[in-house]
């Protein structure tokens, strides 16, 4: 959807005209193969543009030099324009409005507005101008006037572009010229503020840098985006090729990283009841050792009770010898205490 506008005028001789006749009414393949739903055109005039041409231009004075006396002018509104029974009436009301005020209330003699299309924002106009040439009497015939009717295709957007000089000029470089591509430059203008004018919010016009044309046939854009597409696929195919490659690699890493992790977790287990093996028989030698000390103890305490009593019986002993020749009692000589080995834990 955008808010673009568009006008483009291709310049049709009775061949051409007679097929967009055929277009119009889908006896053709392109008509028939852009149908894609059904609904009947809306339609101004009559579908059978021939014969509308002969009687449109009957008694018409037409140039030699021109081949191509038909117009077929191509309106494009808005996309973001809501499609409404009531809004196709108003294109197609607007479109003959627009066409009138360039190229004359008399210049179309049909219309069409395509409702089986994809497309549905473009309106066609056939427009065979005219102009009334006077020529004034001579001799004889002095001071009469005659009135010849001419179809002219190029006159109105000569006249056109004179509106638009100040355009055309900038875009030449100063220069003002009325050749088919200023004459272009001069429609999308004046159809852009014909619709600005009527209420649409139209986007700035972007001007063309080069002459190469740059629109395409609605087969030739499909075709585009056809390729564009496939282009798209590929490049999100092949994307999504390598971010499965690498999401292989990061599984095997992973993979290789848990191995790993399992080893360590296996040694780090050895090593925990290596450890626990270790502290139980550093427990068991402490207890055994321990138990060891206490019995040393035991036996020193024992040791020095058999002393202590051996030294008290000595004594008695001694104090029963001498106690017949009634002395004082002498301190018995203390035995001499063995030396005790020290055992240390």
């Amino acid at each position: 959807m955008s808010n673009k506008a568009a006008v483009r005028v291709n310049s049709l001789n009775l061949p051409a005209l007679a097929a967009q006749e055929r277009h119009g009414k889908r006896s053709d393949a392109i008509g028939a193969a852009r149908r894609v739903r059904e609904a009947e055109p809306l339609v101004w005039g009559t579908q059978d543009l021939c014969r509308a041409f002969e009687q449109h231009t009957r008694g018409w004075r037409v140039h030699k030099a021109c081949r191509k006396p038909v117009l077929h002018v191509l309106l494009q509104f808005p996309t973001a324009l809501e499609i409404t029974p009531e809004n196709e009436q108003h294109m197609f009301k607007l479109g003959r409005e627009f066409v009138a005020q360039v190229y004359g209330q008399d210049a179309a003699f049909a219309g069409r507005l395509d409702r089986d299309e994809k497309g549905r924002h473009v309106v066609d106009y056939f427009v065979s101008p005219s102009k009334l040439k006077i020529t004034k009497g001579r001799g004889a015939d002095a001071g009469t006037e005659t009135s010849t009717r001419w179809l002219t295709t190029g006159h109105h957007g000569k006249l056109l572009c004179r509106k638009h000089e100040a355009e055309i000029r900038r875009r030449h470089g100063g220069e003002f010229r009325d050749t088919p591509r200023a004459v272009g430059m001069a429609l999308q203008s004046e159809w852009a503020g014909f619709l600005r004018e009527r209420g649409f919010e139209i986007d700035a016009k972007r001007e063309k840098t080069t002459r190469q044309p740059d629109r395409l046939s609605p087969e030739g854009y499909a075709e585009d985006r056809r390729r564009a597409l496939v282009e798209t696929a590929g490049r999100i195919e092949a994307e999504h090729t390598e971010r499965l490659d690498a999401l292989d690699a990061a599984t095997r890493e992973l993979e290789r990283i848990e191995e790993q992790a399992q080893a360590a977790v296996g040694l780090l287990a050895r090593m925990i009841a290596s450890a626990h093996q270790i502290y139980e028989q550093f427990k068991r030698d402490y207890q055994a050792k321990e138990r060891r000390w206490k019995m040393m103890r035991s036996d020193a305490v024992l040791s020095d009770e058999i002393w202590r009593i051996k030294a008290a019986e000595d004594a008695r002993q001694r104090h029963a010898a001498q106690k017949p020749h009634h002395a004082l009692p002498e301190h018995p000589a203390q035995p001499e205490r063995p030396q005790r080995k020290r055992h240390t834990r």
